[in-house]
């Protein structure tokens, strides 16, 4: 059994073998131990007396994360009153669509992905073919993925607070500057007229520091993007990426953390909707999807985002030049059909 497959109960906690991760368990920790033995698991309590520690609360260990420290074994509000790791059950479905993201965007390869979670690609392979939201939970690559997107998350979270706590210590250092060398820092509303055909219009700017906020630079970054991909005009309208390839591009796109565009902005660059878009997603399969608009429209604007980059074709796309030279067909594939089994 592999090192890091907790077998999860039925109230969603699981155990923790500290055989495995002792250092990395915070000091004082009331866990459960598991050894393993030939004839099974025996478990023995170890540990203080419960009403010693609880696991939510982080003042009794002193522990200080941030988004370079933090692990998901190491908080102790992941564990419960009887030092059992909480693993928060996830949909099959939804693990493998950011295992997708994840790996489309480059960030890192699948043999770094495996290295992080200590498992081996038959593992991954098998989860990843596999269909449904309960499909795969046996698998020993489960449990490690939730953990390993959950510390993730956690990290991204940290990162973000501090990002703004560093902010406002700015602001609080520049002002402080500022009332030192006796500059005054109260902003002034400002009026401006605008003239027209019928009269005159004052408009007011409340007072504020004129930055741009994030939402509204991406906003605008995507305008821009969009803009300058439907101005090229594409000579051939054939598709020439099967299904599965459009839902890598599309996860790379608008998933990845460096992705250019938000979902909503790509549904109305394809005229679709977010809904149809995530539809189109949840399928698996080379030719599932085919008779989706999503699937045709998405190909035709990452082809204008191909060439506006000036990159070249890749091998497989080449590849399927030559295979398919009337393009891929853009119809579901038939799940029915008539066979004859002969005469009574």
């Amino acid at each position: 059994m592999s090192s890091n497959a907790f077998p999860p109960s039925m109230d969603g906690f699981t155990t923790y073998d500290k055989s495995v991760h002792d250092e990395e368990l915070p000091p004082n920790m009331n866990v459960q131990l598991i050894h393993e033995e030939e004839d099974g698991y025996i478990s023995e309590e170890e540990g203080e007396d419960d009403n010693d520690f609880l696991p939510s609360d982080e003042s009794k260990l002193g522990v200080k994360f941030t988004s370079q420290n933090y692990k998901y074994r190491k908080d102790p509000a992941n564990y419960d009153g009887w030092g059992r790791l909480i693993i928060k059950p996830v949909s099959c479905d939804t693990l493998r669509m950011k295992i997708t993201t994840l790996l489309a965007s480059k960030e890192l390869t699948q043999k770094a992905f495996l290295e992080e979670l200590d498992v081996n690609p038959a593992s991954l392979r098998r989860f990843m073919a596999a269909k449904g939201k309960d499909k795969g939970i046996q698998n020993n690559i489960y449990v490690p993925v939730i953990i390993y997107f959950a510390e993730r998350e956690k990290k991204e979270k940290l990162k973000r607070q501090e990002e703004r706590e560093l902010e406002k210590q700015q602001e609080k250092e520049a002002k402080a500057a500022a009332k030192a060398a006796g500059v005054k820092t109260t902003r002034k509303r400002k009026y401006e007229d605008i003239d027209g055909d019928e009269g005159s219009l004052t408009v007011v700017f409340h007072p504020g520091t004129g930055k741009k906020s994030k939402r509204e630079v991406k906003s605008e970054q995507e305008s821009a993007v969009l803009a300058s991909i439907d101005a090229i005009q594409l000579a051939d309208k054939l598709v020439f990426d099967d299904c599965d390839d459009i839902r890598t591009k599309i996860v790379t796109l608008i998933k990845s953390p460096n992705g250019i565009l938000s979902m909503t902005k790509f549904a109305e660059a394809i005229d679709a909707s977010p809904q149809t878009v995530n539809k189109f997603l949840a399928k698996k399969g080379y030719n599932e999807g085919a008779g989706s608009i999503v699937y045709e429209r998405a190909y035709h604007l990452f082809e204008k985002y191909r060439v506006w980059k000036n990159e070249k074709k890749t091998a497989k796309r080449l590849k399927n030049e030559m295979n398919h030279p009337c393009g891929f067909d853009l119809n579901e594939p038939r799940k029915y059909g008539w066979f004859f089994t002969g005469f009574k």
